[in-house]
């Protein structure tokens, strides 16, 4: 006989306290890392959106992004104009109406998409000075008479 034999003998009752014991321990830190990750969610996602928006590699994408828009609306808008500029010479001309038309829609989605990218939490800021802050369709997708 050891003086150890006391704590060798497994007693139901203790054994099941040490396992709720443990079982809520492990809930009561999941709970606490889940209440943690919520009460710190509105920091975290500022300093997120923050981090991305000062990525180097953001800033040339948006410049990019706008420089390309930009661009291709003002091709749009040259194309237009070439394109009224026939139809006028021969308003029943169903091939260049449907150019015309086409090239109007294209040019309002370009519009639409430059106007989202000026709004954009993570592009606005990169939006070249020499380009507009937004553009208005009108302006640029219709014909001028």
């Amino acid at each position: 006989m050891s003086i150890f034999d006391e704590y060798d003998k497994v007693r139901p009752g203790r054994l099941a306290a040490w396992v709720i014991g443990f079982i809520a321990a492990v809930v009561l830190i999941a709970v606490g890392a889940w209440a943690f990750r919520v009460a710190t969610a509105p920091a975290k996602g500022a300093g997120d959106v923050r981090i991305k928006n000062n990525d180097a590699n953001n800033r040339i994408a948006a410049q990019a992004e706008f420089n390309k828009l930009w661009s291709d609306i003002q091709s749009y808008h040259s194309n237009i104009q070439s394109a009224a500029a026939v139809l006028k010479t021969n308003p029943a001309d169903a091939y260049q109406q449907s150019v015309l038309t086409s090239e109007q829609q294209i040019c309002r989605t370009a519009v639409n998409q430059y106007n989202a990218d000026t709004l954009n939490v993570t592009m606005k800021d990169w939006r070249p000075s020499e380009d507009p802050a937004s553009v208005d369709s009108t302006q640029e997708c219709e014909t001028t008479p």
